[in-house]
């Protein structure tokens, strides 16, 4: 029994010095960013750092946030927006249509790509997805807008409807406001379809663009999406399938109705940390989406995103201890809370949501 109790005991101590690593390592790391950064929050540096403004040039004087932050986001968007509903489709039909065949093989190929270094991405993007969009980027746009003229008429006409089903007033009301919204913006394309159709045939993609960037962005993270959410729907259990289908309701009717709602705690939060996971990539952005830290909303145009920047001070001409240097630990500062932030919200979702069966 005492060499039972040892054992246990030098097993329990390696365990906790494990985790006493881990929690080390991330004290060290917010420690790091705190005292390398706190010298630039000074007067008037803070006070740009949190005001409007069109450029971030730390040599010239300007701290304005604003234009890394609008090529993080427009990155972080435009990559969930491909994402999302690829990882998602991907996840019902490999857990609910798939055979245990097929299943076996297309899960592993999934995988796979995120397994593949994100520079391998980074050409790609620069090599193939950028010549393609230049010479396609007309139609493809025309499709875009085609598109989004029926899916918000849709969306309006869907939501008002599902509104005026709504028993209590204040789930009426939000609904009503939001398919208010939706019909606001089809109008809004249907009046000006003409201009905004002729307008893409002078279309032009720059060498570096968000959208080049954002859909290899998208591809690297659609394998999170997927396997989260997949192991998510799993987890519902057969019962509440045989129930639907038992009462009459057809195979996607039951997943739409059913198995999503049971396992929508999962799904958001695999959706959460795809965002988280792209606020962070850095080689794809630094390649494919370009090196110009001024604001820019145009998705054909580049930009420089949080990590672009991070990157090219680290490897350039910046004196150690200066303010310029002193610039990187603001940015990862800023994109420490970003992404704790993003992670309590995850954390707040899966306890509300969360079924235990």
């Amino acid at each position: 029994m005492r060499k039972k109790y040892l054992k246990e005991f030098i097993i329990k101590s390696i365990l906790i010095m494990f985790t006493s690593i881990s929690v080390i390592t991330t004290i060290g790391i917010v420690v790091s960013l705190f005292s390398e950064s706190i010298p630039f929050f000074h007067g008037e540096r803070v006070k740009q750092l949190i005001s409007y403004g069109t450029t971030w040039n730390p040599r010239g004087g300007q701290y304005y946030i604003l234009p890394l932050m609008v090529g993080t986001i427009m990155i972080v968007v435009f990559s969930c927006l491909f994402a999302i509903p690829l990882g998602l489709g991907s996840a019902i039909y490999l857990s609910e249509y798939a055979s245990p065949k097929v299943r076996n093989i297309l899960k592993p190929v999934l995988e796979i790509l995120a397994g593949i270094p994100s520079v391998v991405y980074g050409f790609f993007a620069l090599f193939y997805i950028t010549p393609f969009l230049r010479k396609n980027i007309g139609w493809l746009m025309k499709l875009i807008l085609i598109f989004s003229v029926i899916l918000f008429l849709w969306l309006g006409i869907r939501t008002v409807i599902k509104a005026l089903e709504k028993d209590s007033v204040r789930k009426k009301i939000s609904m009503m406001i939001t398919g208010v919204f939706f019909i606001g913006i089809f109008i809004f394309l249907a009046v000006n379809f003409k201009k905004f159709y002729l307008g893409t045939g002078s279309l032009k993609v720059d060498t570096f663009n968000v959208l080049s960037a954002s859909f290899a962005v998208g591809i690297i993270i659609t394998p999170l999406v997927a396997s989260i959410s997949e192991d998510a729907l799993k987890a519902v259990p057969i019962t509440m399938r045989e129930a639907s289908l038992g009462l009459g309701a057809t195979k996607f009717e039951t997943i739409w109705n059913v198995t999503v709602p049971a396992a929508i705690s999962g799904i958001v939060s695999s959706f959460i940390l795809a965002i988280s996971r792209a606020i962070g990539e850095t080689m794809i952005v630094t390649m494919a989406a370009g090196a110009r830290p001024i604001l820019n909303f145009n998705p054909l145009g580049q930009v420089q995103t949080m990590t672009g920047y991070m990157v090219n001070k680290s490897f350039g001409d910046v004196v150690v201890g200066s303010l310029e240097y002193q610039t990187i630990f603001v940015v990862g500062l800023i994109l420490f809370f970003i992404t704790l932030f993003l992670n309590v919200i995850a954390k707040k979702i899966v306890n509300k949501y969360r079924e235990v069966y």
